[in-house]
C-alpha cells in the first residue's frame, strides 16, 4: 500500500490522462459529446480523491479548474474560477492557474481582467513561449478595440516564436480585416496588408497543412 503522497501522484496521474484524452483527437477523431462527459467526469473524480488526500495539491485544483472550464457550457464557470484561485492561493504565480483564470476571465467578457492576468503571466516569466501569454494579450487589445497595441502583441508573439501558428493567424486575420477597410486606408496600404495576410496563411499552412 503506497503512501498518502503515492496515492495523490497516482489521482493526479489518472485525472491529467482523462483530461488529455477529453482535450484532444483520437485516431484522428474528437471524443463525442457523451464520451468527453464520461472522460472529464472520470478526471474530476480522480482530481477530488487527489484534493481530498491534500487540499495544499495546487496540481488537482488546476486539474479540476481545466475540467470545469471544459464544462461552461453547461456548468457555472465559478466552480473553475474557484479552483484555479486555490491554486493562486497556494503560489501566486502558478502560471497555469492563472492561465485558468484568464481564459474565464475571456469566457465571460471582462477582457480588462483577463488582460491583466496574461500581463501577471509575462511578468512571472518573460521567457514563456508555449503556451504564450502574448497572444491572449493580443486577444484581450483587440476585444478592447486597441488595434495597434494587439498587433504588437502578436507581432512580439511570432519574434519570439515564428513558428507560432495562433499568432500568425490572429496577426493574418487582423492584417485581412484592415485590408478590407477601403474607405480609412489608401489602396497602397489596402493591397500591402492583403499580400501580407495571404503570406501568413500560406506561412501556417506550411507549419500544419491541417489548418486548410
Amino acid at each position: 500500500k503506497g503512501t498518502n503522497e503515492d496515492v495523490m501522484k497516482i489521482n493526479n496521474l489518472i485525472a491529467c490522462l482523462n483530461l488529455r484524452m477529453a482535450k484532444y483527437p483520437q485516431d484522428s477523431r474528437f471524443p463525442s459529446d457523451e464520451r468527453k462527459n464520461e472522460l472529464l467526469n472520470e478526471a474530476t473524480k480522480h482530481f477530488n480523491i487527489a484534493s481530498q488526500i491534500s487540499s495544499h495539491d495546487a496540481i488537482s485544483w488546476v486539474g479540476k479548474g481545466n475540467a470545469w472550464y471544459l464544462h461552461l457550457l453547461r456548468n457555472d464557470p465559478n466552480m473553475a474560477m474557484n479552483a484555479f484561485t486555490n491554486a493562486t492561493n497556494l503560489a501566486s504565480n502558478n502560471i497555469p492557474a492563472l492561465f485558468g483564470q484568464a481564459r474565464v476571465y475571456y469566457h465571460r467578457k471582462d477582457y480588462r481582467a483577463a488582460l491583466k492576468i496574461y500581463q501577471q503571466i509575462m511578468q512571472a516569466d518573460p521567457s514563456l513561449t508555449e503556451p504564450d501569454p502574448r497572444v491572449g494579450i493580443g486577444l484581450c487589445y483587440n476585444k478592447l478595440n486597441n488595434f495597434d497595441q494587439a498587433i504588437a502583441a502578436f507581432d512580439r508573439a511570432i519574434e519570439l516564436n515564428p513558428n507560432n501558428i495562433s499568432a500568425n493567424i490572429l496577426l493574418a486575420t487582423m492584417e485581412l480585416d484592415i485590408s478590407k477597410q477601403w474607405q480609412q486606408i489608401n489602396e497602397e496600404e489596402r493591397l500591402t496588408n492583403f499580400a501580407t495576410a495571404m503570406r501568413r496563411s500560406n506561412k501556417v499552412l506550411e507549419f500544419n497543412p491541417n489548418y486548410s
